[in-house]
């Protein structure tokens, strides 16, 4: 059976919630897949809740002493509906024996001594729930602003902010138990001023504890370095300050959504030369480069094992399709010298909502947390959630970006003081007492 000890971390590394009206969705679907869906998204989210409508919603849901949250209407495409929304995306399952490992412990019996092959997964009010969501604000550039009037990325870090702040305290938001803590979205062709989202403004947001790390999209128009001129000049800057103020990143790396010839800009490789000037960089390599590209697979976790503080995230795998070679994926990475790290450095994100695009979503969690548990027991822990705690410095009470999200939850403290911090704020962040 899958844990559901409350002692069992789950963390989502990466996944996303948008207002319907945050992202430039034409020029989005243009650049990366069809004309014709994007006119169909940009048509679907038009009626959508607006930023000030959420804002508006999240300030009532924080009134507790003059509103009931379970009498406040939610509207559809709103935030705080994405948010409730998210754990049944993430968490919810049948009970069904985990078409993923059919077959696969016969076909290799070392890596599942003892394992029982249909193991049945608990009903949807056992499975132990994700305890942070770290929802990834997104700067897609340039390439694809295709409408100004649109909310900018940091306008998306705003409403993200203030929903942290209500999932922070106990029955503001009904029937959710996590807390979400979110990455401000960064291009480095946005130029010093720049309104929207210029580097200034990004390393600002972390400062002030309203993002715990920046989301990068490599795909979008840039490689890692190599750049030349003021992209690159932007990026070197980024990781030496993110290096010295332990900054965590997330970086795309997959082939997935890419621009006109970009289809290999993201490509973990890409990452070494940083890496090698920036060793204390914290870096996580989003889809571990995409089950689809297995050599991407492979330099992926042939960084995690070189760089002591690179993780790779499994978000958005298309578990249905590739699971049974995924599992030989793994055993044979973790049985090669140079990528032995795959085992003890990945990490859980759902991908949430593109999650929503893949067949048996549902099931996600739970169908790749029995993988882990069946393939790397000893690691289990790990990939729920210690892996993540620690690549975001949660685990460590003097480490700044644990310093900075403290301050920011008493700040929240300070101005909702009638109200009590769910007792899993304690059990993530280090130095957080039980009391708040």
């Amino acid at each position: 059976m899958i844990s559901t000890s409350r002692d069992q971390l789950w963390i989502d590394l990466h996944c996303h919630l948008f207002n319907a009206r945050d992202i430039p969705v034409v020029g989005f679907v243009s650049a990366t897949r069809d004309r014709r869906q994007a006119v169909a998204a940009d048509w679907a989210t038009r009626g959508a809740p607006s930023m000030e409508t959420d804002l508006r919603l999240i300030e009532r849901l924080l009134d507790l002493e003059r509103i009931d949250p379970e009498k406040i209407r939610i509207p559809r495409g709103s935030l705080v509906g994405g948010y409730r929304r998210m754990r049944y995306a993430a968490t919810r399952s049948r009970i069904t024996s985990l078409r993923v490992l059919d077959g696969i412990c016969s076909d290799h019996p070392d890596a599942c001594p003892g394992t029982e092959v249909r193991t049945l997964v608990e009903p949807d009010d056992q499975l132990a729930p994700v305890d942070l969501y770290v929802p990834l604000c997104v700067d897609l550039g340039p390439k694809v602003d295709d409408d100004h009037r649109r909310h900018s990325p940091l306008d998306q870090l705003t409403t993200m902010s203030a929903l942290s702040a209500a999932t922070m305290f106990a029955g503001v938001i009904p029937d959710v138990h996590g807390i979400t803590l979110p990455m401000v979205g960064y291009h480095p062709s946005r130029q010093e001023g720049e309104a929207r989202n210029d580097l200034a403004r990004v390393t600002q947001a972390v400062c002030d504890g309203r993002a715990i790390g920046v989301k990068l999209y490599p795909a979008m128009g840039f490689t890692p370095t190599g750049n030349g001129g003021a992209v690159q000049a932007s990026l070197d800057c980024l990781y030496e300050w993110a290096a010295e103020k332990r900054v965590p990143i997330v970086a795309h790396a997959s082939r997935a959504n890419a621009v006109d010839g970009h289809e290999r800009s993201s490509h973990p490789e890409g990452w070494r030369p940083v890496l090698e000037r920036h060793g204390d960089l914290r870096l996580c390599l989003a889809h571990s480069g995409g089950l689809d590209a297995p050599t991407w697979v492979y330099a992926a976790a042939r960084l995690a094992t070189d760089f002591p503080f690179v993780y790779c995230d499994v978000s958005n795998h298309d578990l249905v399709a590739r699971g049974p070679e995924l599992v030989t994926m793994l055993l044979t990475l973790a049985a090669n010298e140079p990528t032995r790290a795959v085992g003890w450095k990945s990490v859980f994100g759902s991908d949430y909502w593109f999650l929503l695009e893949r067949p048996g979503f549902r099931d996600f969690l739970t169908e790749y947390a029995e993988i882990h548990r069946t393939v790397f027991p000893e690691f289990y822990p790990r990939f729920s959630g210690g892996n993540a705690r620690c690549f975001l410095g949660f685990d460590d009470a003097t480490n700044p970006n644990n310093i900075r999200v403290r301050h920011r939850i008493a700040t929240w403290c300070d101005e909702y003081p009638d109200l009590e911090l769910k007792p899993v704020v304690s059990k993530l962040i280090a130095g957080i007492s039980s009391a708040g």
